[in-house]
């Protein structure tokens, strides 16, 4: 299924036809309805559902990975005889091992694609991988997702590799068990979430 987010939309008429014109809200939506309009060309009948959006709250998790950057900031700045942000060791653990997609783009689009995508998100940065071989003055480049945007198995990850990292520069973290326990805590409450979406819509 694919998302697309909106806050207005109008009926244009057509002589052949009424279309449903929606005010698209970020460039995650503008992929979407891309792909949504690159589908629809089979011909098929669909379906689409409008629901109310609904942000999740912040997590613990979400909160200690923010805590444990800020403490890496700390001591990174320290080593290195360099100032260094929270935000700076936060993205740089993103770039590691967090997931991106691949976009093929004109290199006179490639800085405002940044700047749309990372609207609202400092987890969401772009690394270009290159020019493309097939097409001229066109770049690969890599959009990586926030932790705003994971699921929780790639927050786990995200939030593994910091722990990492921070046991290497000789930080005290949570214990192994309270740091699972902190996991499930983030199950629950995305089944929790789910469920209030589920009642929403009924």
């Amino acid at each position: 299924m694919k998302t697309v987010t909106f806050q207005s939309c109008n009926i244009i008429s057509l002589p052949d036809a009424d279309y449903l014109a929606i005010k698209l809200q970020d460039i995650d939506s503008k992929i979407a309805a891309t792909q949504i309009i690159t589908d629809a060309k089979d011909g098929k009948q669909r379906i689409a559902e409008f629901k109310r959006y609904s942000r999740k709250r912040t997590s613990e998790m979400v909160a200690y990975c923010w805590v444990l950057c800020q403490e890496l900031a700390k001591v990174l700045s320290i080593k290195n005889d360099k100032p260094m942000t929270k935000e700076e060791v936060y993205v740089n653990e993103i770039m590691n091992v967090g997931d991106f997609t691949q976009h093929c783009i004109h290199e006179n689009d490639v800085e405002r694609f940044k700047r749309e995508w990372g609207i609202g998100h400092i987890g969401r940065v772009v690394d270009i991988l290159g020019y493309s071989r097939e097409h001229d003055n066109y770049v690969w480049i890599a959009a990586y997702y926030g932790i705003s945007d994971y699921n929780i198995d790639e927050a786990s990850r995200l939030l593994d590799a910091i722990i990492s990292e921070c046991h290497a520069q000789g930080i005290d973290t949570k214990t192994p068990k309270e740091i699972e326990q902190m996991k499930q805590q983030e199950i629950e409450r995305l089944k929790k979430c789910q469920a209030d979406e589920q009642k929403q819509q009924t």
